[in-house]
């Protein structure tokens, strides 16, 4: 039995870091860069050094500040806003030449793919802006398993530190 977990667990940090940009996936413990993917695909201002407590506060605050925006968009989008939004993503995932052209964090255009343009999205779409910008996987999979955590992993703060 506990052989069997150790091998799925084993399989879970395999699949992590498959979603690590190649720089990182090689990386011993994985937790700071999955961090580091959180932080970046909610553009997270680097004005000062933060305590890992502090950035994983500042990385579910901005991922709920997202979500909200989200959900705001979601609930009053028309169909022709769709098509139109689509379409601008489309547009700057083919001529962007880096993340900086996107006025938004990448895990809001990730969320508007995801979420509200789902249905109607084209799936090439979603993959093209994940290789855009890879770095929103690992950070969405990181925030995913933040808040599988109790109470979000406000109490496991000071523990990767």
């Amino acid at each position: 039995m506990a052989q069997a977990s150790r091998t799925e667990s084993a399989g879970n940090v395999a699949r992590l870091r498959d979603a690590l940009p190649p720089e990182w996936a090689l990386e011993r413990e994985i937790f700071y860069p999955l961090l580091e993917c959180a932080a970046a695909a909610l553009k997270i201002e680097r004005i000062r050094k933060y305590s890992v407590a502090e950035m994983l506060s500042q990385v579910r605050a901005g991922q709920r500040w997202q979500d909200n925006r989200i959900a705001t968009i979601r609930d009053t989008m028309t169909q022709p806003d769709s098509v139109r939004l689509t379409r601008r993503i489309d547009e700057l995932t083919r001529r962007a030449r880096d993340i900086a052209a996107f006025k938004e964090p990448p895990y809001f255009y990730y969320r508007l793919i995801e979420t509200v343009l789902s249905r109607r999205a084209p799936r090439f779409l979603r993959k093209r802006f994940l290789a855009f910008y890879p770095r929103v996987k690992a950070g969405v999979l990181f925030m995913q398993l933040l808040s599988l955590l109790p109470h979000g992993g406000e109490h496991n703060q000071g523990s990767a530190g």
